[in-house]
């Protein structure tokens, strides 16, 4: 079910059918949005723009607190949901729901905080004039959403976009439709200008006339990189911001603790199966501690509960496809054919889309394992000789997301902070470190542009600067 111009319509497209990734047992049907429905949608948000520009930042916020506040309300099904579609494990899909609350409530509050600048031109031929500037809301902004966090990466457009005065078109994946619907029906149920919010459930190839419509001013996507690019070469004068992942490396420096480092890299690893931008995959050990941590990680590895992801406890569930094992698994056989070493798991169960935990070592450096991004719950581990060797080979990557370091040197911390070329470097913590209010992206083919409330909502915004 779309909905457009404040209310939900069947698509005129073809029918999209939902399936639980588990029990591979179909949970809902769409009739998706045809080219018709995206232009429709394309047409409410401007005619919705020229009443959103004029709301004043307490309505934004007072719209913002709305929806979080439905958002707890309706909080069992929009969990359920997300276990279901998304095959994330219960506990997590609860932690995406609290993040989503908390996101929008970021946005809530930065909505009557953000503001331009006083600027001090008093001198010169400027002497006696006042200067300021003050932010313009763009327009139409379309959201593009992955499946990973069906809700809190939705809420990481939607509550930026509204904030800042924008009205906004969602397209989220095709195979996690859902829980867009139920967002939609909370946006249904509060005072919300008509068209400031659009949900299309169409396939990817739709979405053209949104990438290239001069009716719609950015474009925020969170995805693979190849669509990613696509996307901003197709784009013409719009403002892009990508969000596209990486194969983020974890640093074990030889004073780290690695008994912490062990338990945090194996659920770094494994966490929703490995499929986050930012789950550890290149685990690099200097070599004077590398059979240490090997063996730990090994045996954290082999102890972490998989499996149904409706059961509390589950750290790494059923993967989004069954295509996707079947990569996994010639990944891992390419790699073992090149001298690689299967140290744990390299099986799967296409009944319920379970790839088993996976660690491999000596994985050649061409290998899609070290080069490419995996999604999905296997780590490959790395030997360095000293510690700035091992920056080095993390350094070794088309991709920058984000990286961690495990190191009590103080003297490797600010090598980490200097060369390491990632949009972010997390001390002491897996590089799936994320907080909803910190700037998100990353360099290389990782993306272009940042993520996180306030910065997000600096890209949506063009500034006019007033003299008198």
């Amino acid at each position: 079910m779309n909905y457009i111009d404040g209310k939900f319509q069947n698509g005129s497209g073809d029918q999209l059918r939902v399936y639980d990734k588990y029990t591979k047992e179909e949970i809902g049907s769409i009739q998706m949005a045809s080219e018709p429905d995206v232009i429709k949608a394309i047409n409410s948000a401007n005619t919705a723009f020229g009443i959103t520009k004029h709301l004043s930042a307490g309505e934004r916020k007072h719209i913002l607190h709305s929806m979080a506040d439905k958002l707890l309300e309706r909080k069992e099904i929009i969990v359920q949901t997300i276990v279901a579609e998304a095959g994330k494990p219960v506990d997590y899909a609860n932690t995406e729901l609290v993040r989503a609350e908390q996101t929008l409530r970021l946005a809530a509050e930065n909505a009557i905080r953000f503001e331009g600048e006083k600027l001090n031109i008093d001198y010169g031929m400027a002497v006696g004039r006042t200067a300021f500037t003050q932010y313009m809301p763009m327009g139409v902004i379309a959201g593009i959403t992955p499946f990973n966090f069906p809700l809190n990466l939705m809420m990481h457009k939607v509550a930026p976009a509204i904030a800042t005065g924008n009205s906004i078109i969602i397209k989220p994946a095709s195979s996690t439709p859902l829980t867009a619907v139920e967002f939609a029906k909370i946006i249904d149920g509060i005072d919300i200008p008509r068209g400031m919010f659009n949900l299309v459930i169409t396939p990817g190839s739709k979405m053209n006339m949104i990438v290239e419509s001069e009716r719609v001013q950015k474009i925020s996507f969170t995805g693979s990189d190849k669509v990613g690019w696509g996307i901003k070469a197709r784009s013409g004068k719009k403002h892009v911001t990508l969000e596209l992942g990486g194969n983020a490396p974890v640093i074990i420096d030889k004073n780290a603790n690695l008994e912490k480092a062990a338990k945090e890299v194996a659920y770094g690893v494994l966490l929703y199966a490995g499929q986050i931008c930012i789950s550890t995959q290149r685990i690099i050990i200097v070599d004077e501690i590398y059979q240490e941590f090997r063996d730990r990680l090994i045996a954290e590895v082999e102890t972490t509960k998989f499996g149904n992801p409706h059961e509390a406890g589950t750290v790494s569930g059923s993967l989004i496809s069954e295509q996707d094992l079947v990569r996994i698994n010639e990944w891992v056989n390419e790699a073992k054919a090149s001298g690689g070493k299967l140290l744990t798991g390299g099986e799967y169960n296409s009944e319920h889309n379970l790839y088993h935990p996976t660690l491999i070592e000596n994985a050649a450096d061409n290998s899609k394992v070290i080069r490419d991004e995996v999604f999905g719950p296997l780590g490959v581990l790395q030997r360095a000789k000293n510690f700035a060797e091992a920056v080095n080979i993390a350094n070794d990557t088309r991709f920058g997301l984000q990286c961690g370091v495990y190191t009590d040197s103080l003297e490797n911390m600010k090598l980490s902070q200097n060369e390491l070329r990632y949009g972010g470097v997390i001390f002491n913590s897996v590089p799936g470190f994320r907080m909803d209010a910190m700037p998100y992206g990353g360099v290389g083919d990782s993306g272009f542009g940042r993520e996180g409330i306030k910065y997000a909502m600096e890209s949506m915004v063009e500034t006019k600067l007033i003299v008198y």
